[in-house]
């Protein structure tokens, strides 16, 4: 990032810090964790050990996340920010 794009995100998260829906979105993660050891457990479990095909020894998941067609070059904030909410929105179903 240059200076610039730096300080944009910089002030979008103190923006976003400081909004009710930061304080929101923390109390619905505090909540979703209650009794778990972490918020990502079961998610974890989900995604990757109740697997029902066979996996290599040596399988070490992750996500790799392609060019997405639908926002067509968008920022860095505006891809950031429209993952975070699909996931949201994925872990409240």
């Amino acid at each position: 990032l240059n200076d610039r794009e730096y300080n944009a995100t910089k002030s979008a998260v103190e923006d976003f810090e400081s909004s009710p829906e930061s304080t929101e979105l923390q109390d619905a993660l505090k909540e979703y964790a209650k009794g778990e050891t972490s918020y990502m457990e079961k998610f974890w479990w989900d995604a990757y050990l109740y697997q029902e095909e066979p996996l290599p020894i040596n399988t070490n998941p992750c996500f790799v996340l392609e060019d997405d067609p639908g926002h067509g070059g968008a920022d860095q904030i505006s891809r950031a920010t429209s993952l975070s909410m699909s996931t949201l929105k994925l872990v409240r179903e």
